[in-house]
């Protein structure tokens, strides 16, 4: 939120690490299903250490982002997760390595306000940012379709915070 302000920018619809991009093989309804389907093989996402760094980068949008290690049990997760919404015998993509990461602010590339002294400034007003462990507090389906603030949350459902201490 206090990046998004200060270079006034819309703020990210829900702080979020994506797992899948670009899923269009399944209608709404099924996809919310899979979903549920996932939660009952994986009650709780493993938790996250300390953010590794952080990517300031432009390609189609200008954006930061905290970039996040992946061990073992995230890749578990990750395969359980693909093989839900991809099962056997689909048209299920290649899943190449997975780079975690959090997204802290979008912006459009041409003319963006973000600058690396402010990105830097941020990262000094919260310093946790760099030094907290990072839980999973929820799985979401979104509708990416159009600019950011047309996004859809299609549903969200929480892991069992209990599983994750």
């Amino acid at each position: 939120q206090y990046s998004a302000k200060i270079h006034g920018l819309q703020p990210i619809p829900r702080t979020h690490t994506t797992a899948i991009y670009g899923m269009d093989h399944l209608s709404v309804k099924e996809a919310i299903s899979k979903l549920h389907e996932f939660i009952k093989q994986c009650p709780m996402w493993p938790m996250f250490d300390e953010p590794v760094g952080v990517v300031q980068d432009m390609c189609f949008v200008a954006w930061v982002e905290l970039t996040l290690a992946t061990n073992p049990a995230h890749e578990d997760a990750l395969d359980t997760l693909y093989n839900s919404f991809y099962p056997e015998g689909s048209s299920r993509p290649t899943r190449g390595a997975w780079d975690p990461h959090t997204s802290i602010v979008y912006d459009n590339r041409e003319n963006t306000t973000m600058t690396l002294s402010s990105v830097m400034e941020c990262i000094m007003k919260y310093p946790t940012i760099l030094s907290k462990k990072r839980r999973v507090e929820a799985i979401s389906l979104w509708d990416t379709n159009g600019t950011m603030q047309e996004w859809k949350c299609l549903d969200r459902v929480s892991f069992n915070a209990l599983s994750q201490t």
